[in-house]
């Protein structure tokens, strides 16, 4: 859940609602079905853990998993597969969702990524490009492959747009260049032209809300963990210590 709130006040508010809610289920008399539905939920499940071991301590007879407490009420051996099982949904939903919301940085996928072939294409490139040693070996062998391709372009940039809805700003607007190999490029430009801004896309910190940009012939979208392994970036304000210069 806490992929999809970027407050944290909001989640815990949701947390607490969710919370209480299944309480007042639990001392509904809900089908059988249902209940199997809502033993899916982690707090819900171990409710009913608790609940047949008081109930069996109380009256002192062995546990037995088979065995119900109630009719109305799924036995233990149901509620541990319904754990085991919920556990594996769990994870999907959260690989899902941290696809689609990474956060604040980060590049999402679009809803229907799972079903877009060119997602897996690009996913068994991307394994077998990480499981590679980053080494002068590897950067020559990446730079080997442009030059069998005939060709010295390391960045593509094509038609480039950041909308910020929050300020309702479009920063950078239809922005298109090339970035060659042994050329040093700069950026000019005034403040808040959008320069960092152009940079943070670059690197994968902040997503483009149009146009594609591809570094050694990879995609951003997809291929974003393996090229932030070959390509290093120097902010202009440090971002794990504050430094700040002081004129006397």
């Amino acid at each position: 859940m806490a992929q999809l709130f970027n407050s944290f006040t909001r989640l815990f508010l949701l947390s607490i609602i969710k919370w209480f809610i299944l309480l007042r289920l639990y001392y509904e008399n809900l089908s059988y079905i249902y209940q199997i539905i809502l033993c899916f939920n982690p707090y819900y499940s171990l409710i009913y853990i608790l609940r047949y071991l008081f109930h069996y301590e109380r009256t002192m007879i062995c546990l037995n998993l088979n065995k119900k407490l109630y009719q109305f009420l799924p036995s233990l051996s149901i509620i541990f597969i319904i754990i085991i099982l919920s556990i594996y949904i769990y994870w999907i939903l959260i690989w899902y969702f941290e696809k689609i919301y990474p956060g604040k940085y980060g590049i999402g996928l679009s809803w229907n990524f799972p079903f877009s072939i060119e997602y897996w294409k690009s996913f068994k490139k991307q394994s077998i490009l990480l499981n590679r040693k980053m080494s002068d070996d590897t950067l020559e062998s990446i730079s080997d492959e442009f030059q069998d391709n005939n060709s010295d372009l390391i960045v593509q940039v094509e038609s480039i747009r950041k909308y910020f809805p929050q300020t309702n700003r479009t920063v950078i607007n239809n922005i298109s260049f090339y970035l060659y190999r042994n050329q040093i490029t700069a950026l000019l430009g005034h403040n808040g032209a959008g320069k960092t801004t152009l940079m943070n896309i670059l690197c994968g910190i902040i997503e483009q809300t149009d146009g594609s940009i591809k570094i050694c012939n990879y995609d951003t979208r997809y291929n974003m963990d393996y090229l932030r392994k070959i390509i290093s970036y120097c902010p202009q304000s440090m971002s794990i210590l504050l430094i700040i210069i002081r004129f006397i």
